[in-house]
């Protein structure tokens, strides 16, 4: 079969000498044994390969799409290997769209593009699988696990976008320091919200306009105490609850909301979904280029904030109750390109019912309970300590009370525990090889240093 193989690639003009590239961010020891065999069998009918982790602004390596959509590659990479979590279907699909901000792996090709804009997922697949723009490799299932030290008083797990942070506040521990054992700290590349906000620690610390239900629906909750949405998919309008203050009680007005999306609206590392929302809102173009000093879609009028878009926002219920609101007081005069490294995020300052007491990216964090945060409940969680490793060993050795989206072999291991119960819930995320199609010069022919670029 391998010489069969060899013979293929010699027919099809591969280089010998030719290194790929392949790049993955993933810290789980399965993501580096998978590359690592797909590797070796590539050595076997001659193909060469080096890996390589992604570390510092990992979205920016991945994702960063060609200023030209006929120009050279704006990433390094020839593969990735990336687990790739939507909250729509619809999204997964965008990704490919010629003028996406995601897409820098493939170019234009007839009729996707169109494909797109229709919705039509049956024509998007078959140019996909046509093309092979990418491999996919396996549906990722997730696990939520809890530990009999902890009573999660009936909350349903929903999903791995599901927002319950006053939910905990119902929750019981039996343990004596009130504390509940979890993993999930967040590395120095996650500790901002903005590129991705799915992680237990920001929904904790930071709030939304809007909760969202375990079917992604709005739901009762957020620092909005109400929300309409127009039926026309234009208008969005959110009135706050009275008395709103940050963890430093500095007080949290409407202000703070208009000036967190204008601040995404120029941030380059926000997530494109988000970025893709706001692009269509009134003024948000010449807010972006420089011509005007605020997005005219963006409206304040004592505690209620108006969004207005120039075309539907068919995703505004559910993107409105991911991406949190963040304090002007602390961030106005950061440069948006300087957000997502700026200092502001090793000593954050949110209005979620924990506020971040100790905090080493990477290797732990302590949460406590905010006294002052506007809802109560009957819990009586008092810490959250967030610890690194995986959640097997954490579970093993009775330091994991919650564990969230866990892969296939952490959760075979965990459910062999007795004092663990797994429950399997509903997870977006797919594992995929992303396939860079655009002209570039592979990192391993580079003269300058074999170091990962910045």
């Amino acid at each position: 079969v391998f010489g069969g193989i060899r013979d293929l690639l010699a027919q099809a003009g591969w280089p010998s000498d030719y290194v790929l590239d392949v790049v993955y961010y993933q810290d789980d020891a399965q993501t580096e044994d998978l590359l690592n065999v797909v590797v070796r069998y590539w050595e076997a009918v001659g193909i060469q390969a080096e890996i390589r982790k992604l570390e510092e602004n990992v979205a920016e390596q991945l994702w960063t799409a060609p200023e030209d959509p006929e120009a050279d590659s704006a990433v390094k990479w020839d593969l990735a290997l990336c687990a790739v979590s939507d909250l729509m279907q619809q999204h997964y699909f965008e990704r490919f769209a010629s003028g996406s901000s995601r897409n820098s792996h493939t170019p234009a090709v007839e009729g996707l593009d169109q494909a797109i804009a229709d919705g039509d997922a049956q024509r998007m697949k078959a140019i996909l699988t046509e093309q092979v723009f990418c491999i996919p490799l396996l549906y990722q299932d997730g696990f939520v696990c809890v530990s009999d030290h902890l009573d999660t008083a009936g909350m349903v797990s929903g999903n791995d976008r599901f927002v319950f942070g006053k939910d905990i506040l119902n929750w019981v521990t039996d343990r004596e320091d009130n504390t509940l054992y979890t993993g999930e700290v967040p590395a120095e590349n996650q500790l901002c919200p903005v590129s991705g906000p799915g992680m237990l620690y920001h929904e904790l610390v930071f709030e939304r306009l809007i909760a969202a239900d375990s079917n992604l629906q709005p739901a009762d909750g957020g620092i909005a105490e109400s929300h309409t949405f127009s039926d026309d998919g234009l208008t969005a309008e959110f009135v706050l609850w009275e008395d709103l203050c940050w963890h430093d009680g500095k007080p949290l007005t409407a202000e703070d909301v208009k000036f967190t999306f204008e601040l995404y609206l120029r941030c380059p590392d926000v997530d494109p979904v988000l970025s893709d929302l706001l692009n269509k809102l009134e003024g948000a173009e010449a807010f972006v280029d420089g011509d005007a000093e605020e997005c005219t879609g963006i409206t304040v009028e004592e505690n209620k904030v108006v969004f207005r878009f120039e075309e539907k926002a068919e995703d505004a219920q559910v993107l409105f109750s991911q991406w949190p609101v963040l304090p002007k007081h602390k961030l106005e005069k950061v440069k948006p390109a300087k957000l997502l490294t700026h200092k502001f995020w090793k000593t954050p300052i949110g209005s979620g019912p924990f506020k971040v007491t100790e905090l080493e990216p990477g290797r732990t964090c302590l949460l406590e309970r905010w006294t002052d945060y506007r809802q109560t409940g009957e819990g009586n969680i008092d810490f959250i300590r967030m610890n690194t490793g995986e959640a097997s060993v954490l579970a093993a050795r009775e330091m994991l009370d919650y564990g969230w989206g866990l892969s296939t072999d952490e959760g075979t291991y965990i459910a062999g525990l007795d004092h663990m119960e797994l429950t399997a819930v509903e997870r977006a995320c797919a594992l995929n090889i992303f396939i860079n199609q655009f002209p570039h010069e592979s990192y391993f022919t580079l003269e300058e240093s074999t170091e990962p670029t910045e």
